[in-house]
């Protein structure tokens, strides 16, 4: 539902841009982290396009396990907290 507000929002207001950065957990290896947090915000960048957003109006990447929110992240509700995408509207002011 989330994600269908933002897809609608930016179908509203077409020369909005859109910053999709994907994250992780220190669970596992610091590679394997790093592909995930691409892989999550990819998955967010193609469910926006499947609704409409052009893709040139979307840059995605992953930042891995470098800006955990909860630190150390020594439970599994402390991890779960630092998997996320954040999802940065860029509207034009001009």
């Amino acid at each position: 539902p989330v994600l269908d507000k933002v897809a609608e929002s930016l179908n509203l207001y077409p020369k909005t841009t859109i910053d999709i950065i994907g994250h992780a957990s220190t669970e596992g290896e610091a590679q394997a982290n790093l592909n995930l947090s691409y892989a999550r915000a990819q998955a967010v960048q193609t469910y926006l396009q499947g609704k409409g957003v052009l893709g040139q109006r979307i840059a995605s990447g992953g930042l891995g396990e470098t800006q955990p929110l909860v630190v150390p992240d020594d439970t599994e509700a402390k991890r779960a907290v630092n998997r996320r995408v954040q999802v940065v509207l860029r509207p034009v002011t001009q």
